[in-house]
């Protein structure tokens, strides 16, 4: 089964950078970061405004929490 490809899978396929390196550049932890993609941990939005800032307005709150909440339903 492929996983649904999401905003910040597109941008950081976009812009080269890997999730850890973006994770670093806005303030937060490699693990947290990609635990929150995978849907391992809840996702503020705090986190979600983290994540539009740090790519320049490409990924939008909503749409990084709803992504994050579709990981967390197909680990169920």
């Amino acid at each position: 089964m492929t996983r649904h490809q999401t905003a910040m899978d597109r941008y950081l396929a976009d812009s080269g950078e890997k999730l850890s390196a973006f994770a670093s550049r806005i303030g937060l932890s490699p693990s947290t970061m990609t635990r929150a993609v995978k849907g391992e941990r809840n996702v503020t939005v705090k986190l979600a405004r983290l994540v539009e800032a740090g790519t320049g307005g490409r990924v939008k709150p909503a749409d990084f929490i709803a992504d994050c909440m579709a990981a967390a339903e197909r680990l169920q």
